[in-house]
């Protein structure tokens, strides 16, 4: 999967605004340049409360001033940087607001505020909202010549929203806009050239160019070196991205050096440990392809371990990893480790705000494989039973992954001894598999454990038919 980054632009220009009304205050000033030196050396927690100090000082005035709308602009966006997106919005709309007030609705800030409550709508989910915002903000750039204007930064925020959208052909415009825009500007800051050719390098990966991206991956690793450096979360995230491509080509070797690369080079700090931990998760899974379960057990085991040591564990990323450990230890027969895993992951899933429903299901699905490996078959029917209760409600009677689910179910009850209650259920998953063109193997696979369990009750001749159909599925 091809990891993505929203644009960010920080701070709104000083120079824009008469020096005196910046210097209403030496504290305020003070502030700023201590944050923004704590900006400078990756520490984002020690910049916030500077920020916020600085946000204090300037309500003093009780005055909608330049400097309200730098400080609101400023924390606002150390909040996107630290994924606090419901914090940032409230503080980007009145920053926009106050901007609004002081320049008027057209000025070059204003759509720099509005690419800043863009890029938080982006983070937040809302790409609706986050892609109005950026249009407005592009109707104001067009019409400037001002050489401070945030086309640039709007040109990628347009891309990346539309490539969120998976609207590829209206995102593949806006890059090239973007990439004509930094050849014919060379001047632009590094940061953002980087980032119109990652986000471009998006556009092609989506519609399967990889061709065409691979060159334009390397040169945006080039400038997020050059801009960030190596440890930095924008070299990370385009490094997992090249590497992605590579293993897409079927070129695991290169791949795997590319993942071992950025795991390494991320440093610690919280904004680029989701790098590593992608790399990680990607490099256990290359892992897997070659057989090597050892292998991607450990990787799996450090991206766990990094999950759980951050200051604000991510959960959904520590379902998903505990998931894929369980599924190495199916793999090795460690019934037992995977199914104390599984029990883990489903806890993790349900205490979060939105539980991801479909993963919910497939953990319950994953510990009763575990439990029936086991032949622990009466706590295996339950956590199959409430796999299918969730697929129910999730996807439909008539989708084959509830099918699937039934046919498990009642492949433990075959085991079990439950003949009457696995039958319903064989004949349930068979009739849903029947309507599905694309599940041939599914229900080859059913018709082979119904005939079995036939079999084992003593029908031999239903058996012997059912076999026989299976038999004809190509």
């Amino acid at each position: 999967m091809f990891s993505k980054k929203t644009s960010a632009t920080f701070a709104i220009a000083l120079a824009l605004f008469a020096p005196a009304a910046l210097a209403q205050s030496a504290a305020w000033q003070k502030l700023n340049g201590e944050a923004n030196a704590a900006c400078g050396r990756g520490d984002f927690q020690s910049a916030e409360k500077l920020f916020g100090q600085a946000l204090e000082e300037a309500r003093k005035s009780g005055k909608n001033d330049p400097m309200l709308a730098m400080s609101l602009n400023n924390l606002g966006n150390i909040y996107c940087n630290e994924g606090k997106y419901k914090d940032a919005h409230p503080i980007l709309q009145e920053s926009l607001t106050v901007l609004k007030a002081l320049v008027g609705a057209n000025n070059i800030n204003v759509a720099t505020g509005l690419n800043n409550l863009a890029n938080c709508e982006l983070g937040e989910g809302d790409a609706k909202a986050a892609e109005a915002h950026y249009r407005s903000a592009l109707a104001i750039n067009e019409k400037s010549t001002d050489p401070k204007r945030s086309i640039l930064a709007t040109l990628n925020g347009l891309t990346n929203v539309l490539i969120a959208e998976n609207r590829l052909s209206d995102a593949k415009a806006f890059a090239q806009q973007a990439l004509t825009f930094v050849e014919k500007h060379p001047e632009q800051d590094v940061a953002s050239q980087a980032n119109a050719y990652s986000q471009s390098a998006g556009v092609y990966v989506g519609l399967n160019d990889l061709k065409t991206a691979e060159p334009l991956l390397r040169k945006a690793i080039a400038l997020d070196e050059k801009a960030f450096g190596r440890s930095s979360r924008q070299f990370t995230v385009d490094t997992n991205n090249l590497a992605a491509l590579k293993q897409r080509q079927g070129n695991g070797q290169e791949a795997s050096k590319l993942y071992e690369q950025a795991a390494s080079t991320a440093n610690t700090a919280g904004a680029t440990q989701e790098g590593k931990i992608a790399s990680l998760s990607s490099l256990a899974s290359l892992a897997q392809q070659n057989h090597q379960p050892d292998k991607a057990a450990d990787y799996l085991n450090q991206a766990i371990k990094l999950v759980q040591q951050a200051s604000e564990p991510d959960n959904d990323d520590l379902v998903n990893l505990q998931n894929s450990l369980a599924s190495v230890y199916l793999e090795q027969s460690k019934y037992d480790d995977a199914e104390k895993l599984l029990y883990a992951a489903i806890v993790t899933a349900q205490d979060l705000k939105n539980p991801p429903m479909d993963m919910l299901a497939t953990s319950c699905n994953n510990v009763g494989e575990a439990l029936f490996k086991q032949q622990k078959y009466g706590e295996a029917e339950i956590m199959m039973q409430r796999s299918i209760d969730i697929r129910e409600k999730l996807v439909g009677a008539n989708d084959p992954s509830l099918g699937l689910a039934l046919s498990n179910l009642a492949t433990i009850y075959s085991f079990d001894g439950k003949y009457t209650d696995a039958e319903p259920l064989f004949k349930r998953a068979i009739a849903i598999f029947e309507k599905s063109a694309d599940a041939k193997a599914d229900l080859k696979a059913c018709y082979q454990s119904y005939a079995g369990m036939l079999q084992a009750s003593g029908n031999q001749a239903d058996a012997t038919q059912l076999a026989a159909k299976a038999q004809n599925i190509h």
